[in-house]
């Protein structure tokens, strides 16, 4: 699958519908595609996922927010055998997803059980709404689509294991171009792919031509590098 269409790559070199170099960008993008999944540490396809996550019990929470009000709120537990507490002070767990460029985390769709209880996801009575906390009316969680990053706030996680699903990719078309790419990602795929057709002998730059190949790489690693999905301070998946 394509990150960017043949055209798109075909215009910046210059070229005409020629079915060679058609045929030549097309490789370039295909290989570009699965480069980039590697260097962001993600899959591109699109699909359903369920990722389990083991928070440390002894694991250093985010600094609570400055408490104007001296009146604070008393912790509640969650449902019987989760250990949650809501309301507890303001801390923050942050979940490194195993895909980024999230669809869609669906209102409960976010479960915590006990840390003896991992075999036990599907009883009822040990699920807990992350999201809207015992009907309080709370969002406790926010996520970061595009880096695949998710923010539990205002309810202490640890020693629990997390449940996450999510959706998260891209669909694809009949061209066999991903739809909805982010405008970075179908830029940093263009420029990939004229570097790889570079010293491609069926790519023939005009005689004189200068190649521009240091300045896309440049170009190319400046675009990436911001996005590299890697967060040593978030909790990563089992």
């Amino acid at each position: 699958m394509l990150l960017a269409s043949v055209d798109d790559v075909r215009i910046e070199l210059t070229f005409d519908d020629i079915p060679d170099i058609e045929k030549a960008i097309t490789g370039a993008l295909k290989s570009t595609s699965r480069i980039l999944e590697r260097r962001l540490r993600t899959d591109f396809a699109f699909g359903s996922f369920t990722d389990t996550f083991a928070v440390d019990p002894n694991r250093l929470q985010s600094k609570p927010q400055l408490q104007i009000s001296t009146n604070l709120v008393t912790p509640r537990r969650s449902r019987v055998g989760t250990g949650l507490f809501a309301n507890s002070p303001l801390y923050e767990t942050q979940f490194l997803l195993s895909h980024g460029f999230v669809a869609s985390t669906a209102i409960g769709d976010l479960n915590a059980v006990s840390a003896t209880m991992i075999n036990n996801f599907g009883d009822s009575d040990l699920e807990a709404d992350l999201r809207i906390f015992e009907g309080d009316g709370k969002d406790h969680t926010f996520t970061n689509a595009e880096e695949g990053r998710l923010y539990v706030h205002q309810i202490d996680v640890r020693g629990l294991f997390v449940q996450i699903a999510y959706n998260a990719g891209f669909t694809a078309a009949s061209d066999d171009v991903y739809d909805n790419v982010p405008g970075w990602l179908e830029t940093a795929a263009i420029l990939h792919a004229q570097i790889m057709l570079d010293k491609n002998p069926v790519i023939r730059r005009p005689e004189g031509a200068e190649s521009m190949i240091e300045v896309l790489l440049r170009e190319y690693n400046q675009i990436v590098d911001e996005k590299v999905r890697y967060f040593p301070s978030a909790v990563k998946t089992l």
